[in-house]
């Protein structure tokens, strides 16, 4: 057999003459000495004399019995063939050179959740037993069925290199490698269980050298991403007088403590008693489940350790307090308080951060001195890593929570930052430049909360994350002196939660990632935000509110501490049937808060809501260092919100009879009560599991919620404008799509949808529930006894069915049926009449020029909403019997 080994001086490599190619070598069909095979390889005559390397095979030929350097090249055709699961970790057929003791360099199709080995190619040099993901490089070269060749070059001075047809591939980096030089050449064969890849290899050119004279160097390991020590403080803020060196300081002050006692014996004596009954539960754990998850950290660190630390300062029992201590002591046993991707700053560290700081508070006085600072040590270890790592994003990982201000996984970990810092100023040194950064942290939240109290992602996670945000305000208050806590965000979102339960609050009108029967156990800390002189019936409504949902209001030493009748609770004037939320673009009404009330939603909003979108378009950001440099159309993060503009929701009879979808695992329009366009959904409609903004809009330019129209009687005219939240082709939107809500209280409820296009579109208008039928412009909509019938037109004709709707609640069909009523046409009004108070013999007409006309027993209604711009209110005319109805 011919073979080609051109020995190189020690000069360096030499010019490599072509040698023989490898067809020739095997063209009688047989291996010669040398090469080691297993399995599926042998020569193949078709291909002008190649080697053909089947699945599973590998094929391995040693050119010296020493390591050294030199050059090894041959060209290789790989037929494509993928893997059926490419996000499995496994390879298909690679090829490269090996050293004596096993040690190979490869190039190849290789799988795994971030590596698109079915398209792409990756190089990895490993060890025998070593995985081959250990040092992985992506080389961004692409797959094809085309001849290659594969240079591997190792120069004795300047090290190793990887060229594919005479071109050296940049991503690769010798000295992140561990592969010292070369023996032989080594081809493996595809190990996806799939087994249909096979590659051909040719031309093998071998060029020998000296031993190498330089080893693989490593670039100099990054600076520590929590550094030994901080930068000067220039603006340390200063505690609030008396405070220093005086615990507990987070929840109460000494003073208070009397008072929160007495709490306990008489108007909290319910929530005292709530906690009382989790002490059994309060041990600290054997197990160390909080480092890797999440709601195990909530349970040690936000209701366990609080719960018996404030256990014994109420009652000062010995055995509450041995087992905080215990708490206590585990946690400075344990070097981390989250390991994986967010070590040390996520969810599950910022929890058990805000019980050992709460734990540390109110036990402080009972510590022995050598105790008490090996627990202030660790708290400022762990909030500097929770800065560093976390706000500052200086951790690998997703960094989904840092870019704005609104999401509740930046409030977790504000939390933790700020109940660490707050609870160990004044003790001792080294935490003044991070107490500086936390209050800025915290004004850079509090700038952009919404003043109507509203939260873009849920009733439920607004609920999950506020405990968390007040502890943080008003720890860093009360310790101080801010004045977080006054912003109007807190009055307002106690509003806000009540006006998102449905009449007797036994269900949720639950947009975002949260169904109808999602409340959340956190809601305490409503208490902290009516405050001491909150309006009677509001607190009126949260304790029937709990009374009917115990659950909600989990933990309660959350109520110990925030807990606090109005004055005069009993003179409370009525609490509105009229939410109207303007940040989030949303509007409640209801004609009473009895159980056999009805009330509906109606929701026009841009994803994220008005003032998150305004931090987006910001010209500049002020106390957030990791956004000081961004630029207007940054990324907030709207993971929770769904495709919904326009849509609506209605209970009526103890039900909700006209349904949202759940906790979502496909976010898409087909799920809302509005409407699709040529069969899709809105802008940013992507069915998949995370909402994500739209790229290159400011999206509040997108919709609009008009103000609401009074008429007498206490009846409501809502608008909503989402025309360009539709493109009916790729970048032309809708010219109009405005939803008119007509809520006359005891009569009807009237929509009226106005759609205009420049050419002819498929309108399909959407209404879901547990049963649905339509027939002959009249539909019923069903959930168990609660039903809702109604009446549908159109200024056109309209063709209806009923088919399975596509609602989820984390990825499994919520069983509803869906009345989906569609034309073709240019310019449509769409009428739907609902009859909530069950008159009976209810219906509605439109003509041709979009005027809509309700007949029935209180006589007929006639409604015309001229629209003369997409950015401006309709003109609406109504009169019964010729009457006007009209302020």
């Amino acid at each position: 057999m011919k073979r080609t080994v051109l020995l190189l001086g020690l000069l360096g490599l030499l010019t490599v003459a072509h040698g023989a190619d490898y067809a020739a070598d095997f063209a009688g069909g047989q291996l010669g000495d040398g090469w080691q095979v297993r399995g599926e390889a042998k020569p193949d005559a078709s291909n002008g004399g190649c080697l053909r390397v089947g699945p599973g095979a590998r094929v391995t030929h040693l050119f010296r019995e020493q390591d050294g350097s030199g050059e090894v090249s041959f060209r290789v055709l790989d037929d494509g063939g993928k893997a059926a699961k490419p996000k499995t970790r496994v390879s298909g057929p690679c090829w490269g050179v090996i050293t004596t003791d096993g040690h190979m360099l490869l190039v190849g199709a290789i799988y795994a959740p971030y590596l698109n080995g079915g398209a792409t190619y990756a190089a990895t040099d490993m060890k025998p037993k070593e995985s081959v993901y250990g040092r992985i490089r992506y080389l961004g070269i692409k797959r094809d069925t085309k001849w290659h060749t594969w240079t591997f070059r190792f120069d004795p001075d300047e090290g190793g290199s990887i060229l594919c047809d005479g071109r050296q591939v940049k991503r690769y980096d010798w000295n992140q490698s561990k592969m010292p030089a070369f023996a032989g050449i080594v081809l493996l064969g595809d190990q996806t269980p799939d087994k249909n890849a096979t590659i051909l290899v040719d031309d093998v050119h071998v060029a020998l050298g000296p031993p190498m004279r330089v080893q693989p160097t490593p670039p100099p390991p990054p600076p520590p991403v929590v550094p030994a020590a901080d930068p000067a403080a220039s603006q340390v803020p200063q505690m609030v007088a008396g405070l220093g060196g005086r615990h507990p300081r987070l929840l109460f002050t000494p003073e208070e403590l009397p008072a929160v006692r007495d709490r306990a014996k008489t108007v909290s004596k319910d929530m005292f008693e709530d906690m009382e009954g989790y002490l059994a539960a309060c041990t600290p754990p054997k197990h160390r489940k909080f480092l890797k998850d999440a709601t195990d950290g909530q349970r040690q660190g936000l209701w366990r350790l609080p719960t018996v630390s404030l256990h014994y300062a109420l009652t000062g029992d010995k055995t509450s307090f041995t087992k905080a201590r215990g708490f206590l002591d585990l946690l400075l046993g344990c070097e981390n308080w989250e390991t994986g991707a967010e070590q040390d700053s996520g969810m599950s560290s910022a929890n058990i951060m805000i019980g050992f700081a709460i734990g540390y508070d109110l036990l402080w006085n009972d510590l022995e001195p050598a105790f008490r600072e090996k627990c202030r040590a660790k708290l400022l270890l762990m909030a500097r890593r929770q800065y560093y790592r976390g706000h500052l994003a200086k951790a690998k990982g997703v960094h989904y929570w840092q870019n704005d201000p609104a999401n509740n996984h930046r409030w977790h970990r504000n939390g933790g930052l700020a109940l660490a810092l707050c609870a160990i100023a004044g003790d001792g040194p080294g935490d003044e430049w991070l107490r500086e950064r936390m209050v800025e942290d915290l004004r850079f939240v509090h700038e952009w909360l919404a003043d109507d109290g509203s939260s873009h992602e849920s009733p439920s996670y607004i609920i999950f994350g506020l405990p968390h945000l007040v502890l943080a305000f008003d720890a860093c208050d009360r310790v101080f002196g801010t004045k977080l806590m006054e912003h109007p965000f807190f009055r307002e979102t106690v509003r806000f939660r009540l006006h998102t339960l449905t009449p007797g609050l036994t269900h949720t009108f639950g947009f975002g990632d949260s169904g109808e029967k999602a409340f959340g156990g956190y809601h305490h800390a409503l208490w902290r935000c009516l405050g001491p002189n909150g309006d009677p019936e509001e607190y009126r409504l949260l304790r029937q509110l709990m009374a009917t949902h115990p659950k909600a209001f989990d933990f309660g030493w959350f109520g110990m501490v925030w807990h606090r009748p109005p004055p005069g609770e009993e003179a409370g004037k009525p609490f509105p049937n009229v939410g109207v939320f303007p940040d989030l673009g949303m509007v409640f009404l209801r004609d009473g808060w009895g159980k056999d009330a009805v009330a509906m939603s109606f929701k026009c909003s841009p994803y994220g809501g008005e003032i998150l979108n305004r931090f987006r378009q910001a010209d500049t950001i002020e106390h957030a260092p990791l956004l000081a440099s961004s630029r207007p159309g940054r990324y907030i993060n709207v993971a929770h919100d769904d495709p919904d503009a326009n849509s609506l929701m209605l209970f009526a009879g103890g039900a909700m009879v006209l349904k949202s979808d759940g906790y979502a695992k496909h976010k898409q329009t087909a799920s809302q009560n509005t409407i699709l366009v040529n069969g899709k959904g809105q802008r940013g409609d992507r069915k998949a599991v995370w909402s994500q903004p739209l790229r290159g809009v400011d999206m509040s330019s997108l919709v609009e919620m008009f103000d609401l129209v009074h008429l007498p009687g206490g009846a409501i005219i809502a608008q909503g404008e989402a025309g360009a939240m539709y493109e009916y082709k790729r970048g032309k939107p809708l010219d109009l799509y405005r939803r008119t809500v007509v809520w006359l209280p005891s009569a009807y409820v009237l929509v009226i949808d106005h759609i205009r296009a420049p050419e002819p579109v498929e309108i399909t208008w959407l209404a879901q529930s547990r049963t649905a039928e339509v027939a002959v412009g009249k539909l019923r909509l069903a959930d168990g006894k609660a039903s809702l019938t109604g009446a549908l037109a159109a200024s056109v004709e309209l063709e209806t069915k009923v088919v399975d709707s596509p609602a989820d609640n984390r990825g499994k069909p919520m069983g509803y049926r869906q009345i989906r009523a569609s034309v073709k046409a240019q310019d449509v009004v769409v009428a739907a009449l609902f009859d909530p108070w069950q008159h009976g013999g209810l219906t509605v007409s439109v003509n041709a020029e979009g005027t809509v006309r309700v007949r029935g027993p209180l006589g007929t209604d006639r409604w015309q909403a001229t629209v003369s711009a997409a950015d401006k209110p309709a003109e609406i005319q109504g009169e019964r019997d010729g009457k006007s109805l009209m302020p």
